[in-house]
């Protein structure tokens, strides 16, 4: 639940240049490219910048976008799972050229720093409930989000499960109290320990048994939270993930394939916690969205699941 009058807005980019996903062909992935190609995916983004600086170019354009003044930003919530930056393998490196940058080159002297990554591609849903929470408790008038991941060159693309292309970028989000942007109206998460056992031990079997039933429960959270079931939600976008992969979310669930969409599926690929802040932005600018209709965002990794509700304002 999120406190009335708390609004997400101001959301901007630095994303990798596109490059298409079939350059990623060879003789042992030609196969899952062909795969991914044929259920919408086209380009992918790759970018050589560090994460933490593109998380800065996302905090610059944010903080120009908002006309909020650096001064006046409360705190600063930093989640990426990308800790080997740019060639080095020391996390402190990742944060020391973060913190440095938010003083000298974005002015945020005064705010309190927060971290948050320990739910991987959902790790949005629960970076903007330690941002709500802050603001309603009145720790913090201006909070800004930011959440940004690079693959290492070493790294392969395609996901081992054939599930999605990996892209690089970082987006950064303004959580306050006001007008103007996306009324946050709830972010439900759940954490599924019996389906990360399941993951840890090599079980598959086992794991798939226990996401079905922790989805499930997460659908009844989400009635509970919300006041509505997920299948009464007309508009959920999803990660940019194969669609056989999120049918089996949307069973546990209980929505059905015409209430999702990725629209940022073919031209950006997979972005970690990126997806849904780029897929509302563009859907936003193509067609606009209807006053007063709620938006979920879905966020969903085997052992974690975010639900974030949104009205345009």
């Amino acid at each position: 639940m999120v406190a009335e009058g708390i609004t997400l807005g101001s959301i901007r980019f630095s994303m990798g240049e596109p490059v298409l996903i079939g350059e990623l062909a060879d003789a042992n992935n030609g196969q899952a490219v062909d795969f991914l190609r044929e259920d919408g995916f086209t380009s992918y983004r790759r970018s050589a910048k560090p994460v933490a600086r593109m998380g800065i170019e996302a905090v610059t354009t944010c903080l120009a976008d908002s006309a909020v003044e650096p001064e006046a930003i409360d705190a600063v919530i930093f989640s990426t799972e990308s800790f080997v930056d740019f060639g080095e393998t020391n996390p402190f490196t990742l944060r020391d050229r973060f913190l440095k940058a938010l003083a000298s080159e974005c002015g945020i002297a005064r705010a309190s720093v927060h971290a948050s990554w320990l739910n991987e591609c959902a790790n949005l849903p629960y970076t903007l409930n330690l941002a709500a929470g802050l603001v309603a408790s009145s720790s913090g008038r201006n909070v800004l989000v930011v959440v940004g991941d690079r693959l290492a060159y070493d790294q392969p693309r395609v996901m081992a499960n054939g599930a999605a292309v990996m892209s690089d970028g970082a987006a950064c989000a303004l959580v306050r109290r006001g007008s103007g942007g996306y009324a946050l109206r709830h972010v439900v998460t759940q954490f599924a320990p019996d389906v990360f056992a399941a993951e840890q031990c090599g079980d598959v079997q086992r794991k798939t048994a226990a996401m079905m039933t922790a989805l499930a429960d997460f659908a009844s959270r989400i009635e509970w939270v919300t006041g509505r079931r997920p299948a009464d939600y007309p508009l959920i976008l999803t990660d940019n993930l194969h669609s056989m992969y999120l049918d089996f979310i949307g069973d546990g669930l209980g929505i059905s394939a015409h209430q999702t969409r990725q629209p940022s599926k073919g031209d950006a690929a997979h972005l970690f916690a990126l997806d849904s802040l780029l897929g509302l932005t563009a859907l936003a600018s193509s067609t606009g969205l209807p006053l007063g209709e709620p938006i979920a965002l879905l966020n969903v990794i085997p052992w974690s699941y975010g639900f974030i509700v949104l009205e345009a304002l």
